[in-house]
């Protein structure tokens, strides 16, 4: 098997095996297997711990295929991990957006509170335990 994989990067010029895990994800998007994809994302994402940039790809990912619950908990997580305040207000105004997006608006004006306050409010931490986040003031 080794053999023919060598042969295909010979040939090819490069090994599938090392593809990201988003190539796959898109490929099955574009296939019109969007819950195949759906479904990748979410166990990505219960499986993604703080990690700012993947969950950023994981929000733009689900955003991409219509996914709106979904992309709303990769933000929030997102939003919970910005260190500066600047940051803060940005991902809290993408995740009004989204919340908003999925019909929740209830969430979409806190998330704008957020935002709007981000610059003078102290520093807000999630807790990472059982698949949830939670906020809580250094």
């Amino acid at each position: 098997m080794a053999w023919a994989r060598a042969e295909e990067v010979r040939r090819y010029g490069r090994d599938m095996a090392a593809e990201s895990e988003f190539t796959w994800i898109e490929l099955a998007h574009r296939q019109g297997r969007v819950e195949n994809a759906r479904v990748a994302l979410i166990r990505m994402l219960d499986d993604t711990g703080p990690d700012a940039d993947r969950l950023r790809e994981l929000s733009r990912a689900l955003e991409r295929i219509g996914d709106h619950p979904q992309e709303a908990r990769a933000q929030f997580f997102l939003l919970s991990l910005q260190a500066r305040a600047w940051d803060r207000a940005a991902e809290a105004y993408v995740l009004a957006r989204l919340e908003r997006r999925k019909g929740d608006l209830a969430a979409a004006a806190r998330a704008l509170e957020r935002a709007r306050s981000a610059p003078t409010a102290r520093r807000r931490t999630a807790r990472w335990s059982s698949g949830t986040a939670g906020d809580s003031a250094e």
